[in-house]
């Protein structure tokens, strides 16, 4: 009578051929949440500096903060660009530009804003896979 199963070898080879299949698939699997997070990062930071255009295009000065983007009511006031504030005509804004106001997806924090220069940039410190700083975005 004959016995059905595996052999001690090949156990061994079928082992094997699964641990050089997770060296292989695991580290590609570590980087591909990184990679969405940085995808996610300047995907975010388009359309956050689309916003600020259009509601600079609308009320004539940029957003005292980003949280200003969002609203369903003008704000009392936005920043010029020089860095001094003037009332917002509420007739003007267009908004909400944003449904919400989002947060860095690397960083997991607010974005960086400058409201005198309407400059939104990434609060993220080091560089991204490819060596790029996220302050360059």
């Amino acid at each position: 009578m004959r016995r059905r199963g595996f052999t001690l070898v090949e156990l061994m080879v079928a082992v094997a051929i699964m641990g050089m299949v997770m060296a292989i698939a695991v580290p590609n699997l570590q980087l591909a949440g990184r990679r969405a997070r940085e995808s996610a990062l300047r995907n975010d930071l388009a359309v956050v500096r689309a916003a600020i255009q259009m509601f600079r295009t609308d009320v004539g000065c940029h957003p005292t903060q980003l949280a200003h983007l969002s609203g369903l009511a003008a704000p009392a006031t936005c920043t010029t660009v020089g860095g001094g504030s003037t009332p917002v005509i509420a007739s003007r804004y267009r908004g909400p530009y944003l449904p919400a106001t989002p947060v860095d997806p690397v960083s997991r924090t607010a974005f960086g804003y400058t409201a005198a220069t309407g400059v939104v940039l990434s609060s993220a410190a080091g560089n991204d896979i490819n060596g790029s700083p996220y302050s360059g975005y």
